[in-house]
């Protein structure tokens, strides 16, 4: 297992993509060919970012999506590179999992833009 919180440079997608892969690694899904989407949820109130990837998971699990989900956040949950960037991490019907940004993240994410100009990281 990575130790996310030494990812330098990593855009939240692409840091939440690579938790949920990993995730889905402890689960006994490595190298399974899943159409996992991180995305903007499509209201305020679903969380900063949303991800498929247990009613995607849940199939080849064999398990319900809900339940699915459940089993990836409470690991995304205990990653300590996550804990910095996101507040809450929840479960929501039909299986998706929300992520709140953490607002001392996003405090030190305006401050490293200002300093650098570049807010790549925050895609």
């Amino acid at each position: 297992m990575r130790d996310l919180s030494t990812e330098s440079m990593l855009t939240v997608k692409q840091l939440l993509n690579q938790a949920v892969l990993d995730s889905l690694d402890k689960l006994g899904l490595k190298n399974t060919p899943l159409k996992i989407e991180i995305e903007y949820p499509p209201q305020e109130n679903y969380g900063d970012y949303t991800t498929n990837a247990a009613i995607q998971a849940a199939k080849m699990l064999n398990k319900p999506p809900l339940e699915t989900a459940g089993l990836i956040a409470g690991y995304l949950r205990n990653q300590r590179g996550l804990k910095p960037v996101f507040s809450k991490i929840e479960t929501a019907g039909p299986g998706f999992i929300n992520f709140y940004l953490n607002p001392d993240y996003l405090i030190r994410a305006v401050g490293e833009i200002l300093k650098k100009k570049d807010n790549s990281f925050l895609q």
